[in-house]
């Protein structure tokens, strides 16, 4: 470990959150500007955050956190109570004395949260400041989302302030550093008609073969992306790829409304139509409202196909034409992305 630390820099935590690969995908690009400034010591509560980053940022310090949950990877919640779910047992425990004995070894002057709202809380609670990345959607509700975003020096949305809720009470507080993709410059490979092929870009094999079934009615042909699944006349499916910007085919595209996946659809200049997945505060809905009422995407729940409601799904793909993305307005070029970034890591870290 020691080889690593250079004692005459100051230390940052990064914590990781593993769900999502929006998560992992910043923190390598953050990370490894941060390194430049910084010893950066990355908290993470799975295996595979470690795996992914230890690829590229070779500088950090890995440091895993105990599991709060007790004998579970976490529980069923409804996200209205206060530290919910979290048990009277020595689980939590434990994870509040590794963090606090870090602290101590390391004496960090900046604890990153992306994301952990009981985290934050604790770093507060022991005299660290907190720059934490803001969540889509609405914390309203979850009196633990509420006291961490108030126990936040600053936070960070890594998506334009447009796509901002109207009924968010921390502007004030939240720098927007914009949408950020790898394919920024990037030329699609789109080689077919506008209308001939759809691409749907889906993980889930049995709602993918939902979708695709409908999809069909109104094209030629449906590619899907991230998944294989039933077989389906004018329907064939790509499976898992590492670059979509060459595997995408249509000009339309149908995806969740994932922050990876919409910034990196937007910045290849796609016409997208966004089915929300179910995710807590509503944060993929929230994201597809406001994407529809900037005419950046077309919002299309799923009820609509589980309904099948032809008429929504029409006025979908006709509406779908309409969007306009100017992409020196939403997506940040990467270099001014980690630099806004570590510009406001300068300004909320305690002075060494």
């Amino acid at each position: 470990m020691q080889h690593l630390y250079e004692p005459n820099l100051p230390t940052v935590f990064f914590y990781v959150h593993h769900h999502g690969a929006g998560h992992i995908t910043r923190a390598e690009l953050l990370i490894t500007k941060l390194q430049n400034s910084y010893n950066v010591v990355v908290l993470y509560g799975d295996l595979n955050v470690k795996i992914a980053l230890n690829k590229v940022c070779k500088r950090s310090i890995f440091e895993k956190l105990p599991s709060k949950w007790a004998g579970q990877s976490a529980v069923q919640r409804s996200y209205n109570t206060a530290f919910e779910g979290i048990e009277y047992s020595e689980a939590p425990l434990e994870r509040s004395i590794t963090f606090n004995l870090l602290a101590q070894q390391y004496k960090p002057v900046l604890f990153i949260s992306d994301v952990s709202a009981e985290l934050t809380i604790m770093a507060r609670s022991i005299g660290l400041p907190v720059l934490m990345q803001r969540h889509s959607g609405d914390i309203s509700g979850d009196p633990t989302q509420v006291f961490a975003y108030e126990c936040a020096t600053k936070l960070y949305a890594p998506y334009p302030k447009q796509l901002e809720t109207p009924h968010y009470s921390y502007f004030n507080k939240t720098h927007y550093l914009g949408f950020i993709s790898k394919y920024t410059g990037c030329e699609s490979a789109t080689n077919t008609d506008f209308g001939s092929c759809i691409t749907l870009l889906m993980t889930d094999a049995q709602s993918a073969a939902l979708i695709a079934r409908t999809l069909i009615k109104y094209t030629e042909h449906v590619e899907v992306i991230g998944c294989q699944g039933e077989a389906i006349e004018g329907v064939t499916y790509k499976g898992k790829v590492s670059n979509i910007d060459q595997a995408i085919s249509a000009n339309v595209v149908v995806s969740s409304g994932g922050n990876n996946a919409v910034s990196q659809l937007l910045s290849l200049g796609k016409k997208l139509i966004v089915i929300p997945e179910n995710r807590p505060y509503q944060e993929q809905d929230e994201k597809a409202r406001m994407l529809a009422k900037n005419n950046l995407a077309v919002h299309l729940p799923f009820s609509a196909f589980l309904q099948h409601n032809n008429a929504q799904i029409e006025a979908a793909l006709v509406n779908v034409r309409k969007t306009q993305t100017n992409k020196t307005q939403i997506i940040n070029a990467t270099e001014q992305f980690t630099s806004e970034f570590v510009e406001l890591v300068k300004e909320v870290a305690i002075e060494s």
